[in-house]
């Protein structure tokens, strides 16, 4: 009886640790997000979306499932390929993380915002803009 207990207390305390390692900071995921765009990786960016994410690409603004919008940023970063992103501002406000970028390509500057929510740390907003620079 003995064994079984403690059999069954040694994996209780390692699904609870798997599950905080799994577990991952909205620090760690604008960074993996930043990475994406970075390389104009639509599939591993989609890796942090919610189920459904609000897009705005050259001043259209959709709500899209993550299929959908792994779609559309693939085309994007098809027409408008990636030469540097910088990242800039982050805050926090009304539990949501905000963070204000510079993506450079040779096809055009944009202005990229992203938005994670803090409650589960995903990704459900992203907004291109054209910039002037």
């Amino acid at each position: 009886m003995r064994l079984l207990y403690a059999i069954t207390l040694l994996v209780t305390f390692s699904l609870i640790s798997l599950g905080k390692t799994v577990a991952q900071s909205a620090d760690q995921v604008l960074n993996e997000v930043t990475e994406s765009l970075i390389d104009g990786d639509s599939d591993r960016l989609a890796k942090h979306f919610k189920d459904h994410v609000e897009v705005t690409l050259l001043g259209k603004r959709q709500v899209l499932s993550k299929a959908q919008a792994t779609y559309v940023l693939k085309q994007f970063f098809g027409d408008y390929p990636p030469v540097s992103f910088n990242r800039g501002r982050v805050s926090t406000a009304e539990g949501t993380m905000y963070a204000q970028c510079e993506y450079r390509s040779g096809r055009g500057n944009f202005e990229v915002n992203i938005f994670i929510v803090l409650s589960d740390n995903r990704v459900n907003g992203l907004k291109f803009e054209r910039s002037g620079s």
